[in-house]
């Protein structure tokens, strides 16, 4: 269904969406995992009942309404994670992370953990949300999440991902190159230099600007070597201390951490 003209006509509701680096961020010293992935997602959220009329669509056989919030509407992703910060309130960034529909449990014995799982457990039960079983994973020690690989010492870049950007063809349209660019940048910190090894091929977003060349296909070819190469990064410890080294011009800044 292509929603855009009812897009156009509603009042964009503004809610944070969680960033991945700083929720990974808080994980040092978690050794047990559990992830959880939310079945239907958007769907388990009920339309009110003064705009179920508005997501009209057709078909072959007539036409057709929500009862349940669709995807593609504007205003879905924002509302969705409200409400999944709303069930979890009490307990966001003490030992669980929720990002849209996926949830992660962690917790540095295991009785915390047991405990922390009856909690997530009964308040997904009593507000009637429901997992699929064959897309979680329960008390590991490292875990797949939101693309990275988590375990209780380090992050890493998970490799299913990974293969898909390095057997990623070359593009043929700046459409599937801003997609081969967004997969790779998602990894950007695994990466030094990732900026000006992209740089040819983010030039090509530009306008008439698509044309491959010697440069192009050398920086096509070392992002995907780059990723190959990708580091495991170390969690930080947030109970050490943290020195950072600064120079500043009137050009720009750099910084060591």
């Amino acid at each position: 269904m292509d929603y855009k003209d009812l897009n156009s006509k509603i009042v964009k509701d503004k809610f944070p969406i969680p960033v991945v680096d700083e929720l990974l961020e808080e994980l040092h010293g978690a050794q047990f995992f559990t992830k959880l992935d939310l079945r239907s997602s958007y769907h388990q959220v009920r339309m009110d009942s003064m705009d179920v009329e508005k997501t009209a669509f057709r078909m072959h056989h007539g036409y057709f309404e929500f009862f349940v919030m669709p995807f593609g509407l504007t205003n879905a992703p924002s509302t969705f994670q409200e409400m999944m910060n709303e069930v979890f309130r009490n307990y966001l960034h003490q030992f669980t992370f929720v990002f849209f529909d996926d949830i992660l449990v962690y917790s540095k014995t295991w009785k915390d953990h047991l405990s922390h799982m009856r909690i997530i457990l009964e308040l997904l039960q009593a507000h009637r949300l429901c997992f699929k079983k064959s897309k979680c994973s329960f008390g590991e020690k490292q875990v797949a999440y939101l693309g990275h690989i988590v375990s209780n010492t380090s992050v890493s870049a998970d490799d299913n991902k990974i293969k898909a950007v390095v057997d990623w063809p070359q593009p043929q349209s700046t459409k599937i190159l801003h997609g081969f660019l967004g997969l790779a940048g998602y990894y950007h910190k695994f990466i030094q230099n990732f900026g000006l090894i992209a740089a040819p091929l983010t030039s090509m977003l530009k306008r008439h600007s698509f044309k491959w060349n010697d440069d192009t296909l050398a920086s096509f070819e070392a992002l995907k070597k780059a990723l190959i190469a990708a580091p495991i990064l170390q969690l930080p410890n947030f109970d050490e201390e943290f020195v950072i080294e600064c120079d500043a011009s009137g050009d720009g800044i750099g910084a060591v951490l």
